[in-house]
C-alpha cells in the first residue's frame, strides 16, 4: 500500500508560541510547542500528541542534535551544549502554521536537510517524517552501500542495541555530512523514488532524536560519528588482517604442521600469518610436549602466531590422560 501526502502535508504541527518572526533561528536557547493540525492520526484512530521541539549543538559545534518529543513522555537531557550562532550549523525554522526546520552549514547555502516536504506524524506507537537532501546528492548507509527506493527495515531494543540508523550524504560538490536517528525500536526508511527525500517510519512512543554531523569530508563524519559515544573503531594488529591457515585433518598426521605446510611455505615465501591447531590435528590426549614446544618456537622466529581452535567443553570421561592446552610460548597441562 503506498500512503500520499498532499503538499503541505496536513498532517503537520502548528508552532503554539510562534513570536511572530518569520524565522526561528536560536533554538538552543528557548524551545518551541507544537500542537497537531489534525486531532488523530492516518492509522488506527489514534490521538496525535503534542511536541516539543529544541536544537542544541555539541561543545565542539561540529555536531547537531535534534529533538522532537512527547513532553508527557520523556524529556531529553541536554548538557555540554554550545550556542547556535556559534557552531557550524545554521537552523531556520518555518511557521507557524506549518512547522518545517531547515539545517544549512552556517556561511554556506549547502542544505544538510529539510523537514518541509512530507508529514508529521506523532501519536501513541507511530512517528512518521520526511528529510529532503540535497538535489542529486548521494546517500549510503543503514547496512547498504547505497540507498535505493527499496525500503529497509531496522530493529533496536529499548536501549537502541542491534542496529545504528547511520546516513552518510555526499552531495555533487563533494562535501559530506552525517544523519544518526538515535531512536528506539523498529523504523522503515525508504527514499523515495526519483527525488531526494526520505521518508522515515519508527515505532517509537518517545521522540525523534537526531543528531547531524557537519563533516565537510567523509572521514571527519566518521570522525564526529564515533565520537559520540566515546567508542571509536579501531584496526586489529597487522597480522590478524594476514592469511591465516586453518586445516582439519586426521589425528595420524600430527607432524603435518612442524614437518609439511610450515616450513613449505616458509621457504617457498609464501605470506601467512597464522596457523590454526584444530583437535584434529592433534589428539587430546597426546603426550609429545616436546615436538609442540618446538612448533612455537619456530612459529615465534618467525613472527608467526599457532591459534588454538577447540570447542568450550571437554568430555570428562572421554580422556584418562592429561589435556594438554596450547599457547604461543609454552604448553599448560591440566587433569
Amino acid at each position: 500500500m503506498t500512503c500520499f501526502h498532499s503538499f503541505p502535508s496536513q498532517h503537520n504541527y502548528r508552532v503554539k508560541n510562534w513570536d511572530d518572526r518569520s524565522n526561528y533561528t536560536e533554538l538552543g536557547n528557548s524551545h518551541l510547542d507544537l500542537t497537531p493540525r489534525r486531532p488523530k492520526c492516518p492509522y488506527g484512530n489514534r490521538d496525535a500528541v503534542n511536541l516539543r521541539t529544541i536544537v542544541v549543538s555539541s561543545s565542539e559545534g561540529t555536531i547537531l542534535r535534534l529533538y522532537l518529543y512527547n513532553t508527557e513522555t520523556e524529556e531529553p537531557v541536554v548538557t555540554d551544549t554550545l550556542p547556535l550562532n556559534e557552531s557550524n550549523f545554521k537552523v531556520t525554522v518555518d511557521g507557524p502554521e506549518y512547522f518545517s526546520v531547515k539545517i544549512n552549514r552556517r556561511n554556506e547555502t549547502t542544505l544538510l536537510f529539510n523537514t518541509s516536504l512530507g508529514p508529521k506524524i506523532a501519536c501513541d506507537d507511530y512517528w512518521e517524517l520526511a528529510l529532503q537532501f540535497p538535489e542529486d546528492a548521494a546517500l549510503f548507509g543503514l547496512g547498504a552501500l547505497r540507498l535505493t527506493s527499496k525500503p529497509k527495515v531496522l530493529y533496536n531494543s529499548g536501549q537502541r542495541l542491534g542496529a545504528n540508523p547511520f546516513i552518510m550524504i555526499l552531495d555533487p560538490g563533494g562535501e559530506a555530512h552525517g544523519i544518526l536517528f538515535n531512536n528506539r525500536g523498529p523504523m522503515e526508511f525508504q527514499l523515495l523514488e526519483n527525488s531526494n527525500i526520505l521518508s522515515v517510519k519508527s515505532r517509537s512512543t518517545v521522540m525523534w532524536d537526531i543528531s547531524v554531523f557537519a563533516g565537510p569530508d567523509p572521514a571527519k563524519v566518521m570522525e564526529q560519528y564515533t565520537s559520540i559515544d566515546g567508542l571509536r573503531p579501531i584496526l586489529p594488529p597487522e597480522w590478524a588482517l594476514g592469511v591465516h591457515i586453518c586445516r582439519d585433518t586426521g589425528r595420524e598426521n600430527g607432524n603435518l604442521v612442524a614437518d609439511g605446510a610450515f616450513y613449505f611455505l616458509h621457504n617457498a615465501m609464501i605470506p601467512y600469518e597464522s596457523d590454526c591447531l584444530q583437535e584434529g590435528l592433534y589428539a587430546l590426549e597426546f603426550s609429545n610436549s616436546a615436538n609442540m614446544t618446538n612448533i612455537t618456537q619456530e612459529f615465534q622466529k618467525t613472527g608467526r602466531k599457532l591459534l588454538l581452535s577447540l570447542p568450550p567443553h571437554v568430555s570428562s570421561t572421554k580422556f584418562s590422560a592429561h589435556i594438554h592446552v596450547v599457547f604461543e610460548d609454552k604448553i599448560y597441562i591440566s587433569l
